[in-house]
């Protein structure tokens, strides 16, 4: 129902719908509406475009904050960890689908395609 009354559905950093994104896909695919998401893997299962990190660079970032409060630093105290690693990822048979034109602009700032072979039958 909710891919009947929204112009584009967005699968957050929510556990179940990261868990089902080809549910959300499908459903969003039979109303001809974009999905977008929060992770690659959405994005490899049919979302048309999201922003991924580097959840090894994660980790990292976390155990490094680790160490500090063991070492004594009150947690209260550490910067929040701003991480630069993964990027934009795009679906372009998804795109195409679901009628998003990914301009030339978009594209450059791109940071991984799926699909990048994929030509767009008919202009969305």
């Amino acid at each position: 129902g909710l891919a009947q009354r929204a112009d584009a559905i967005i699968i957050a950093a929510d556990n179940l719908m990261m868990e089902n994104p080809d549910v959300v896909v499908a459903s969003a695919e039979s109303a001809r509406k974009p999905v977008f998401a929060c992770d690659a893997t959405s994005v490899e299962k049919g979302a048309v475009a999201g922003v991924s990190v580097n959840y090894r660079d994660v980790g990292k970032a976390a155990g490094t904050l680790a160490v500090r409060v063991l070492q004594g630093e009150a947690p209260d105290t550490l910067p929040v960890a701003v991480l630069s690693s993964g990027g934009i990822v795009v679906n372009k048979r998804a795109a195409c689908t679901s009628r998003v034109v990914l301009d030339s602009a978009f594209m450059a700032r791109v940071a991984r395609t799926i699909d990048s072979g994929f030509v767009c039958p008919v202009r969305p």
